[in-house]
């Protein structure tokens, strides 16, 4: 997953994407886009950032390095890896936040209700990976998560039949120790 929980982003819709990846495909699928990276990108160490290569600059340029890269990462590494990949698109509207920072946003919540019928149909556990630069965001997205999953009658539904869904802060992500890589 990819996304800040508390972001205070002006754009007129959030969204938040999940790609699912089966734990003996990783190598290949890292590979994959190291190697794209390096021959399209001519950057096999570049980070790729969605707000930069997926926007309307690159989407509407077909001839574009980056949308050449996004295009050959799905045709060549999500479509031929037995990757699942899902998004959320919502309306960004302004609204005071009544509830505390370790409340999990509903973009996420719509997201991880996605990947619990990736994690039933593919018949395993998840991990989710918040893909984020700042402990602090991991913390209170750790928080958010497990409070989601656990404290609500909502997130326990999603998580069912437990233990699908279950998150953990490890090194400077969010991880659940079993099953499925989402990013």
């Amino acid at each position: 997953m990819s996304g800040d929980l508390n972001s205070k982003d002006n754009r007129e819709y959030i969204v938040a994407g999940a790609v699912s990846v089966k734990r003996n495909r990783i190598g290949d699928v890292t590979r994959a886009i190291h190697n794209l990276k390096k021959n399209i990108l001519n950057n096999e160490t570049l980070e790729i950032k969605s707000t930069k290569f997926i926007n309307k600059d690159t989407l509407n340029d077909p001839t574009k390095n980056k949308h050449i890269f996004i295009q050959s990462v799905f045709d060549q590494v999500l479509n031929t890896h037995d990757c699942k990949y899902c998004a959320v698109i919502i309306k960004n509207e302004n609204v005071q936040k009544v509830f505390p920072k370790e409340r999990l946003s509903k973009h996420y919540i719509y997201l991880l209700q996605r990947i619990q019928l990736i994690a039933q149909h593919e018949r395993c556990n998840a991990i989710v990976v918040i893909d984020n630069n700042s402990r602090k965001v991991d913390k209170w997205s750790a928080y958010a998560f497990n409070n989601y999953l656990y404290r609500t009658s909502d997130g326990q539904r999603v998580n069912y039949p437990p233990p699908t869904l279950r998150l953990e802060v490890g090194a400077s992500k969010v991880i659940a120790p079993n099953g499925t890589k989402f990013t």
